[in-house]
């Protein structure tokens, strides 16, 4: 070991080092260390704290990419509801017809339920085939 004023001196000014790789033999001493060399003036890295800026980084990452997610789904349910509203209004006749012939409201109602849940099914499945496929393509 040698003085913080002798490595300055001999190595940076003479030799224009400009850094010190440091290695403890416990990795409990690792932020010790680290702060004792923080204290002196200088800036540390470690793997301990390389790991957890990714850390942070991917939490952040997922959060984005859950709003994300939500927002579509949110999209794709006002698409299904405008689709099951047109339906509505396209098949009036349909409707009377299904009253006329004995069907309660809570059938039709009913109908169209499984309708729209069968129409956001397929499109489920497909935008998970093409996101797949997508995936594939950028690997």
């Amino acid at each position: 070991l040698i003085s913080y004023q002798n490595l300055n001196q001999n190595y940076y000014e003479e030799n224009g080092a400009d850094k010190v790789e440091v290695t403890v033999k416990n990795i409990s001493d690792v932020s010790s260390v680290s702060d004792d060399i923080t204290k002196m003036g200088y800036g540390t890295t470690s793997i301990q704290s390389m790991i957890k800026d990714v850390k942070s980084t991917f939490t952040v990452v997922n959060a984005v990419l859950a709003v994300i997610g939500i927002i579509i789904v949110f999209v794709a349910s006002i698409g299904v509801i405008n689709t099951m509203t047109m339906a509505i209004y396209e098949r009036t006749r349909s409707i009377g017809i299904m009253k006329a012939l004995g069907c309660s409201r809570g059938d039709i109602r009913r109908l169209f339920i499984v309708e729209s849940a069968a129409i956001g099914f397929i499109g489920g499945l497909i935008g998970v085939v093409f996101s797949l496929i997508n995936t594939q393509i950028i690997k």
